[in-house]
């Protein structure tokens, strides 16, 4: 039984390498890998750095 798990890893990491690749050669899907990382390090940077901008800045 060992051996059987054994032999469906290689196929399920050969899956996973070709879901990536699918990611960057087609260009679509690239757009959307790009657009929801750049709109999540925006939200990770506010939130980061919000309490550090609105600390220092005076009130009107």
């Amino acid at each position: 039984m060992a051996q059987m798990h054994k032999k469906s890893e290689p196929n399920v990491v050969v899956k996973m390498c070709n879901k990536v690749k699918l990611l960057y050669t087609d260009p679509f899907l690239w757009q959307v890998v790009k657009s929801w990382s750049l709109f999540s390090g925006g939200v990770y940077l506010a939130r980061a750095l919000g309490p550090v901008i609105s600390d220092n800045m005076e009130p009107v």
